[in-house]
């Protein structure tokens, strides 16, 4: 594998006359990637061989946008944004699947051989105006959008709409929502699993409420937030059904395509924060969500559903010294899982995404030191990531070996996430 990346950009900001501002940018990027490939064993149910990969993308992007003060206390938000990119995929494929890809349904022995070039364009603009009528904070507003990119030609119209309302002097209450259009960008084209079109634009609606209380104590405050996404037209993508985390994820025995109807997100968030001073910030969070697919009239979970999640922390800062930990808990992915035992290698009827991975657990600490001058900075910093060194599972893995008295038997291994992970990194800022 390889990766050559570059970016340029040029920024411009200006305060207009009546007290608006104005700000501009162009971005230019490149980004090269190389893989390689050869994956081999000789167990039955693995799969064989050999993956190229060779992906070159360019684009460039203009952007201006303004806020200006209109009417009293209200303020219009405007802006354009184009954009053209070009870009290339090269690919061979081979795999020789075995015993596994047959229980699952997959397709075994499959051969690709892929160029395509592929252009996008895209040209839209925005405008959305927020205020205030006394204890009613409002904003409003809409983006416009048209793409074209090798395959399809996009026009989508995106509202958004979002209210605060003080209850009292430390009580607000909050509701937003909106609907986002998502086409495939063009470093998207799932080439590694067959596809050489790019799919039409998915939308999701949001529904965001909420209720913020500050105390009375100083910098005690807590947040309450209820979501609901819903995805209409989402994109078949692939995905390996047992072990998500591998190099070389398009020639597996278990990758499969999901093809949704539709698309759900759901969920509430409750987090308590203690901000005394601007040298302390300390948090814990708490969510229940669910992630789903409605697939053939059936509802599952998405691989990545975390029912529960817990994320506490704190940045502590003291002149050039800064010190924070972040602890991260959540209940485990959704894998699929096999039986221990097979009479035969018919296919199976499996229940995707139906049992738990083990739950996740991650204590990372970060420190850094930071020198200035009038002109420019330099910081130092050094971080531990899963400092406790857990052994947090990401996937399954599983090997098929023939009894003696006929039959199967399936092996299965956990694959585990990274492990205890130092790095010590320098930024220079000039000016």
């Amino acid at each position: 594998a390889g990766h050559d990346n570059a970016y340029l950009w040029a920024k411009y900001e200006r305060v207009l006359a009546d007290g608006g501002t104005g700000t501009g940018s162009l971005v230019y990027s490149r980004v090269r990637n190389e893989r390689g490939g050869y994956s081999s064993d000789s167990a039955a149910d693995e799969s064989f061989g050999i993956v190229e990969d060779r992906r070159r993308f360019d684009s460039a992007t203009l952007v201006q946008r303004f806020v200006r003060p209109w009417r009293g206390s209200t303020e219009l938000e405007f802006g354009v944004r184009a954009g053209y990119q070009t870009g290339s995929y090269r690919y061979q494929s081979n795999a020789s699947l075995g015993a596994l890809a047959t229980l699952i349904g997959t397709t075994p022995d499959f051969a690709r051989a892929i160029s395509r070039d592929v252009r996008v364009w895209n040209v839209g603009g925005f405008l959305s105006a927020r205020g205030r009528w006394g204890r009613l904070g409002w904003e409003a507003g809409a983006r416009v959008d048209y793409q074209q990119d090798s395959d399809n030609r996009s026009f989508y119209i995106s509202p958004r709409l979002q209210f605060s309302y003080a209850v009292g002097e430390r009580t607000d209450l909050t509701f937003a929502s909106g609907r986002y259009y998502q086409p495939e960008a063009i470093t998207e084209l799932d080439v590694p699993d067959g596809r050489t079109r790019f799919q039409s634009p998915q939308h999701a609606d949001h529904f965001i409420a909420g209720i913020n209380h500050r105390f009375r104590h100083p910098g005690w405050r807590l947040t309450l937030e209820t979501f609901f996404k819903r995805v209409r037209d989402p994109k078949a993508r692939y995905e390996n059904l047992f072990n998500r985390l591998v190099l070389l994820p398009e020639i597996k025995p278990d990758r499969v395509l999901v093809d949704p109807e539709v698309a759900y997100a759901r969920g509430v968030e409750l987090t308590l924060g203690y901000n005394p001073h601007p040298d302390l910030n300390v948090w814990l969070s708490y969510t229940t969500s669910r992630a789903q697919d409605r697939v053939g009239g059936h509802t599952r979970r998405r691989a990545w559903d975390q029912r529960q999640t817990v994320h506490t922390g704190l940045i502590w800062n003291h002149g050039p010294y800064s010190l924070s930990a972040a602890l991260t808990w959540h209940s485990g992915w959704q894998t699929t899982r096999l039986p221990t035992v097979l009479d035969d290698l018919q296919p199976l009827t499996l229940r995707h995404n139906a049992d738990d991975l083990p739950e996740f657990y991650s204590l990372n600490l970060r420190a850094s030191r930071e020198w200035s001058w009038p002109r420019q900075s330099l910081s130092l910093f050094f971080e531990v990531t899963n400092i406790t060194n857990r052994d947090n599972v990401g996937g399954l893995q599983h090997e098929l070996e023939p009894l003696d008295d006929g039959g199967y038997l399936l092996v299965t291994d956990k694959r585990t996430l990274l492990p205890l992970v130092p790095s010590i990194g320098v930024n220079w800022k000039f000016r």
